[in-house]
């Protein structure tokens, strides 16, 4: 690779990494406005089967508001991760040794993350969605894909979905 695509590349991805960091500041301030929503909300619905998920979801969002480096990082860390991973992919071809015919456009894979809290704790994730690969049906890309993850020392729950 020469060194003015090297520094191309470089540049890039300085400027995804500026983009993505911006996306969550903006995440950060909307997480604060659904947290004054839900606190709205839940003077209006105090039911018995609401509080759980209520006060659940309202420790997540504080969680966030305190700690946003933390999960920040994670995020930051799987995004670069996974669009490596699809970038070295459309290079070096490993589909060819996938033997698959899942319908996958391998020339435009990005990758987009986010994490997942769900109303049991033990079943929150992190979550992959590639795009250019056809919903629920690419279970060997899925699966390959997180192997390589895993491999690259991403250890965190993480589920991968597919979608144009």
């Amino acid at each position: 690779m020469s060194t003015d695509a090297h520094h191309d590349d470089h540049n890039q991805l300085a400027q995804e990494r500026e983009a993505h960091a911006r996306t969550l500041r903006e995440a950060g301030l909307r997480i604060h406005q659904l947290e004054l929503a839900l606190s709205v909300i839940s003077v209006e619905l105090d039911t018995d089967e609401m509080d759980p998920m209520r006060g659940r979801l309202l420790a997540a969002l504080r969680d966030t508001l305190q700690a946003p480096v933390s999960l920040t990082d994670q995020l930051d860390t799987l995004y670069m991760t996974a669009n490596r991973i699809l970038g070295d992919w459309q290079v070096r071809r490993p589909w060819d040794c996938l033997n698959t015919e899942e319908p996958i456009n391998w020339a435009d894979l990005k990758a987009h993350v986010e994490y997942v809290v769900t109303q049991h704790p033990a079943d929150d994730r992190f979550v992959v969605t590639i795009e250019e690969a056809a919903p629920d049906a690419c279970p060997i890309f899925c699966q390959t894909f997180l192997s390589v993850l895993r491999v690259r020392g991403w250890t965190l729950p993480t589920e991968i979905r597919t979608e144009w």
